[in-house]
């Protein structure tokens, strides 16, 4: 779902509690120091955001109501957030509550008091890359001058990897079979589904909704979790260790295509020019 403050889709977000942020943070016992920060609160939060509706004549005005209402209902009965995106950046969020206000003066114009609830109030962007393999000739700069009826393909590619920010990232990493335990190493951290992707498969691991998927040519989606390559965050073997800021070696078996699409964080809102 996407509002904007002159959007041409008849729907205008009003003055609202998407900008507003705050840390948590722990102490030590005894001591009354500062041991921690974090951004995600201790229970889900519910947001303020008001939502207003100018349509050219009543029967927009009434269908854009209807759509308003509509909106997140498929989030709610699924369980899984939906997203509210602002320009490149977005949240994730359930829309569990509104309110209509000066619907009855002209059916062109409403006013609707949402409440968002919303278990990390991170604003996230995505930036997506995509890896193919590499074959030794190519990676050499060599150019044979005959032809072979096979490509001299290289046991491990690696590469750096760039994510912005100031914090570690969340992030979706998908994996294109034919593949047998594909791997990354990003940071130190070993990532390694032991399974087999099927050609037309692929396998989806989500670092933000803790899921690892294998889903088949047909639409049919499994568990792979139990599959994951062991370990604790920290250990060196975490299956959604967030991805460290800044620059990282980056290796991989190079043996299928692959996607990792890395979440930037912030804390709020952008703001926004217009």
């Amino acid at each position: 779902m996407t509002f904007g403050g002159a959007s041409d889709n008849g729907l205008h977000y009003l003055e609202h509690e998407l900008r507003d942020w705050e840390w948590s943070y722990s102490t030590g016992k005894g001591s009354g120091r500062v041991t921690s920060f974090s951004r995600r609160p201790s229970k889900p939060l519910k947001v303020k955001f008001p939502v207003g509706i100018a349509a050219a004549d009543a029967s927009e005005g009434l269908r854009l109501r209807n759509r308003l209402v509509a909106l997140g209902e498929p989030d709610v009965a699924s369980g899984t957030p939906g997203t509210l995106s602002m320009g490149e950046w977005s949240l994730r969020c359930w829309i569990v509550s509104g309110e209509p206000t000066r619907y009855w003066q002209d059916d062109r114009y409403a006013e609707f008091s949402l409440r968002l609830l919303v278990e990390d109030p991170s604003w996230t962007r995505g930036h997506a890359r995509t890896f193919v393999p590499e074959t030794a000739s190519a990676a050499m700069g060599v150019d044979f001058p005959l032809e072979f009826p096979f490509d001299l393909r290289r046991e491990r590619a690696s590469t750096r990897l760039s994510v912005p920010g100031g914090f570690p990232a969340e992030f979706l990493w998908r994996v294109y079979g034919p593949a047998t335990s594909p791997y990354m190493r990003v940071g130190g951290n070993l990532y390694r589904v032991n399974a087999d992707v099927p050609d037309g498969a692929r396998l989806e691991v989500d670092s933000r909704a803790r899921t690892v998927m294998l889903i088949l040519r047909d639409g049919t989606a499994s568990s792979a979790y139990s599959k994951r390559e062991r370990g604790a965050s920290g250990s060196g073997s975490y299956i959604f260790e967030p991805l460290p800021c800044g620059e990282s070696d980056l290796a991989w078996g190079n043996d299928s295509r692959m996607d990792l699409i890395a979440y930037e964080v912030r804390s709020a809102a952008p703001y926004e020019e217009g």
